[in-house]
């Protein structure tokens, strides 16, 4: 696990690593503004989605990560009503630069992790395929010249 990046405000750290990202909430702001202490790791395969705001010249920005399976009521809803979220991180305007490149990475992770499990389906879709040209093959519908045009056009030869 390598740390990539790392931001910190009163109560609250973020560390985006090569294979997740950690929430450390301590002491008294982070007790106030996400009620829990100690870290908490999210992995890039159980991201969903991200939000993300730039900060502003008198606001914070943020990043919030949606999860696959939870549904948090204090998830969204804009920069005030989301301050108790524990998936979401504000940071400060001189961190704007690098939050941006630490969102670019994250999403490119989850992304990349996603991909990945579209490509094994589609594999096993292309196999599927694959029996049921051989099927017609066996039947006589097709020839054999136009099930080896299929089954190379299947696996990308």
């Amino acid at each position: 696990m390598e740390k990539l990046y790392e931001f910190s405000i009163p109560g609250s750290t973020l560390t985006v690593y090569d294979d997740c990202v950690s929430f450390k909430h301590k002491g008294a702001m982070g007790f106030l503004t996400k009620g829990i202490q100690g870290e908490r790791k999210i992995y890039y395969k159980q991201i969903t989605s991200l939000q993300f705001k730039d900060a502003g010249s008198v606001t914070s920005g943020f990043i919030e990560f949606y999860l696959d399976g939870h549904h948090d009521s204090k998830q969204g809803g804009g920069l005030f009503s989301g301050t108790q979220n524990e998936n979401r991180f504000y940071f400060y305007k001189k961190d704007q630069k690098e939050m941006t490149k630490a969102y670019s990475y994250i999403q490119d992770k989850v992304k990349s992790t996603n991909t990945i499990v579209v490509e094994q389906n589609a594999s096993t879709s292309n196999a599927d395929e694959l029996r049921k040209f051989k099927q017609l093959l066996d039947e006589g519908i097709i020839t054999d010249e136009e099930f080896q045009k299929k089954k190379k056009e299947l696996l990308g030869l």
